[in-house]
């Protein structure tokens, strides 16, 4: 994943939540845009999250994006 392809995840409604999953099986929940910063090398993310919170990782290690509708926690269906 690149910093290019996030920042166009969705240009129109940048209050639309979307959840990064990485190739670790973790994932990363972002309320907006706007709570993601990015190094000036592009490479290390900086997501930050209600209560102070925040975490990095490295999109290299981001290998798919899932928008929602809401802000609220969302459980994923487990196939089965």
């Amino acid at each position: 994943m690149t910093v290019e392809k996030l920042r166009e995840i969705d240009p129109a409604r940048p209050l639309t939540p979307f959840t990064l999953h990485r190739a670790d099986g973790r994932s990363v929940r972002v309320l907006s845009p706007g709570f993601m910063a990015f190094r000036p090398g592009g490479r290390l993310a900086h997501v930050f999250y209600e209560g102070d919170r925040s975490s990095f990782f490295d999109l290299l290690l981001v290998t798919s994006v899932e928008r929602s509708n809401s802000t609220g926690p969302r459980r994923r269906r487990r196939a089965g």
